[in-house]
């Protein structure tokens, strides 16, 4: 078989990496081992529901920090205690905490950019299953949720990319799990464009949160979200200014508590490991 690339182009067979195996051939394909990450897009497993095995090889070792963790982000704190991002000590966070499938490293940075920037589309489909894999694997921790929802994009005129690259992950998502995690696309929207933040020092993305995205965030009915607990979906988990306003915007509407999943951290000082002692913040 071929070489596969980020890209997700064909293999050398010259055939669809992504076509589903029917037959005596899918029986073939389905006896193989996983392909190993990167390589989804040529893997047997991308056609089969066992999202449990895409999550066992992207992410085969947990990555955990020695000593003490925080309780919200799972960061490593500084030898006084304290969490380095200062929102997890703020009252004024909005989300409850917040959940990460990996480190935003290595060959899944690469993955996340090529489908982000590189419009290589076809990534949604791999990380719609790394996600309902880890909500399948710790189906403890999230089983007191009552709604999952993506963080929003805008998609109209003037947009910046013109397609809404998690809410293309949450339906992947969506189809792959069925009613036993509910995801809602559309319980939160953002009306107009805002500045890119990706790149930004942390001052400026906080005021650019605080300003232009606050105003963007819009719940277009508020019964949806009324008295439920809300998991906000995202690709990558910087230090929390978006999962905020997207927070603030939920339970303004009437939500009992905000959390956030992502399937990537950026890197401060590793990730840690939450217990059912640490759920809430």
């Amino acid at each position: 078989m071929g070489e596969q690339s980020l890209s997700g182009t064909a293999t050398s067979t010259g055939r669809d990496p992504g076509a589903r195996p029917t037959g005596a051939e899918g029986k073939e394909r389905a006896d193989l081992r996983p392909a190993g990450f990167p390589g989804c897009l040529r893997c047997a497993y991308r056609s089969l529901d066992r999202p449990d095995v895409c999550v066992g090889c992207a992410v085969p070792e947990p990555d955990i920090p020695a000593g003490a963790t925080c309780p919200v982000c799972e960061q490593a704190t500084g030898p006084d205690g304290r969490c380095p991002n200062d929102w997890c000590a703020r009252g004024d966070r909005w989300f409850s905490l917040v959940w990460t499938v990996a480190p935003h490293a290595g060959a899944l940075r690469r993955a996340i950019a090529a489908y982000k920037y590189g419009q290589e589309r076809t990534w949604a489909q791999v990380f719609g299953r790394l996600l309902v894999g880890y909500l399948d694997e710790h189906m403890p921790w999230f089983d007191d949720y009552d709604l999952l929802v993506g963080t929003p994009a805008y998609t109209g005129p003037g947009s910046r990319r013109g397609w809404d690259h998690v809410g293309a992950i949450v339906d992947v998502a969506s189809r792959l799990s069925g009613p036993r995690w509910p995801f809602d696309r559309g319980a939160v929207v953002k009306c107009v464009e805002t500045a890119a933040m990706s790149g930004l020092g942390l001052a400026r993305r906080r005021s650019c949160a605080e300003g232009s995205l606050r105003q963007a965030l819009a719940v277009p009915d508020p019964r949806r979200v009324a008295g439920l607990r809300v998991l906000v979906v995202d690709d990558v988990f910087t230090e929390g200014s978006t999962l905020r306003e997207v927070a603030r915007a939920l339970t303004m509407a009437g939500a009992v508590e905000v959390a956030g999943i992502a399937l990537a951290r950026q890197p401060w000082r590793g990730t840690g490991h939450r217990t059912r002692a640490t759920y809430r913040a």
